[in-house]
């Protein structure tokens, strides 16, 4: 579920597996609720592929641009946090 997550926002595969073990793992050492439920979602990968486009298109970067990937991942990565 996390792969297609990250395939909506426009980033690579790997990267919804990362959203999904690295929130559950950081929350494991600072977390205090057992009911709370962490990781990626639909609208936010939604959200965050039409934001970036959007900035993309802005900037007049296309998806033949072969910085397109690194650009587009490295925005996405400064807008998570």
């Amino acid at each position: 579920q996390s792969m297609s997550y990250a395939k909506l926002a426009g980033l690579p595969v790997e990267y919804g597996l990362y959203s999904a073990f690295v929130p559950v793992f950081t929350y494991s050492f600072f977390g205090s609720s057992r009911q709370l439920a962490v990781g990626p979602v639909a609208l936010i990968s939604l959200l965050l592929s039409t934001g970036l486009s959007s900035v993309m298109d802005n900037k007049g970067i296309s998806l033949d641009d072969p910085q397109y990937t690194q650009i587009y991942t490295t925005l996405a990565i400064q807008t998570a946090f």
